[in-house]
């Protein structure tokens, strides 16, 4: 039980990229995109956020 949860850790960890450098990025985005999702911005938004966190 405890070896399955410290597999699961690892792989969440590896999976959102913490160990690559990019998490802040990985955040970011998954910020806007929730924010979407909600209804917090519009599309033009969205799109607009999303090219400026890939030219970062």
């Amino acid at each position: 039980m405890i070896l399955g949860g410290v597999v699961w850790l690892l792989f969440r960890l590896f999976r959102s990229r913490i160990f690559t450098g990019d998490h802040f990025q990985d955040n970011a985005q998954e910020i806007i995109r929730n924010r979407f999702a909600r209804g917090e911005i519009n599309e033009d938004e969205f799109q607009y956020l999303s090219e400026k966190l890939k030219s970062q």
